[in-house]
């Protein structure tokens, strides 16, 4: 489990509620990559385990429940994935999908 990012993912919640005064949604998931990559379609993050599609459907579910929550009260919103990664250069990386609507 990566420790780092959970707490950098809390520190940026709360400069982000500081900021704005709206609290944001934070979905982490505990589980270790070998055990679920949920940055994964489910066939290829959870490998057929039983308990590991669960998993996948829950964390995929808080995420899609955050959105729609997020659409009614405001409209719109940003999604942040947060996550480590294992580059033996320390290179931080930022992704993003941006549509034009």
């Amino acid at each position: 489990m990566d420790f780092f990012t959970q707490n950098m993912t809390r520190l940026i919640a709360n400069e982000l509620e500081k900021k704005t005064g709206k609290r944001p949604y934070v979905i982490i998931n505990r589980l270790h990559r070998s055990k679920l990559d949920a940055n994964r379609d489910v066939e290829q993050a959870a490998q057929g385990i039983y308990d590991a599609i669960q998993a996948w459907n829950d964390f995929s579910g808080f995420i899609l429940e955050a959105k729609n929550e997020i659409e009614m009260k405001m409209g719109r919103g940003i999604f942040f994935d947060i996550h480590g990664q294992s580059h033996p250069q320390m290179w931080l990386e930022l992704g993003y999908v941006i549509s034009p609507e």
